[in-house]
């Protein structure tokens, strides 16, 4: 299995593969947004890692979903005209530190390596997730569909990448594939309820997310 630095390096690279496609074929040189694409398949391509506790990608990671969670707080505090500005910032960093501490703790308490995290619609989630919160931070619906990509399209090198590692293992002339082949790049696991759990939640997403990428969103992506 590819370790974390392996992973963020290929992240890295097809980050800055999809900025030069963005920057070509969507908006041209739109610098933010194509920086925010190279960041957001890196931070995508250690997510899958978040089951491994206390490790460096569970605390990258934890930590950027954290000051996410804190500054969607904080923006719907103050679209809506709830609290002073000063109580605004203190319940959102109180909030930022409950998502990196307390959830922290719960995820690593019902997460197990290489569970159904380690699996495609676990990608997805993810994905709509990510849509979510940055439709909360009012980004256009065409940037937030992007960029939820960017992380859906590193979480998936993260899986393909494990799947190649655990299929190349030579000892002398033969090739003898590892026992974690086809744990990474799946849509089942084990584990009938991290099943029923996983598309509960997925299905869920899809419902209330799904009305928000129309058509229309298609057409100004590609000018359908």
């Amino acid at each position: 299995m590819a370790n974390y630095k392996t992973h963020l390096s290929v992240g890295v690279f097809f980050g800055i593969i999809g900025a030069i496609l963005s920057c070509f074929f969507l908006f041209g040189g739109h610098y933010i947004l194509n920086m925010l694409i190279i960041i957001f398949v890196s931070v995508g391509s250690i997510l899958p890692d978040l089951d491994s506790d206390e490790s460096i990608p569970f605390k990258i990671v934890f930590w950027f979903f954290s000051i996410l969670g804190g500054l969607a707080l904080f923006i719907f505090l103050q679209k809506n005209g709830y609290l002073g500005a000063s109580e605004r910032w203190a319940l959102s960093l109180i909030f930022l530190f409950f998502i990196r501490f307390v959830v922290g703790k719960i995820f690593m308490r019902f997460t197990s390596h290489r569970g159904m995290f380690h699996s495609i619609p676990a990608g997805l989630i993810f994905g709509l997730l990510c849509f979510y919160f940055l439709d909360t931070l009012r980004l256009s619906a065409e940037y937030s569909l992007i960029l939820s990509f960017a992380l859906f399209l590193g979480y998936i090198s993260h899986l393909i990448l494990d799947e190649i590692y655990a299929g190349v293992n030579f000892r002398g002339i033969f090739f003898i594939p590892k026992k974690s082949l086809g744990s990474a790049l799946k849509f089942f696991s084990g584990s009938q309820s991290a099943n029923t759990f996983t598309y509960f939640i997925l299905s869920i997403l899809l419902f209330f997310l799904w009305p928000k990428v129309n058509p229309e969103i298609f057409r100004a992506l590609f000018g359908l």
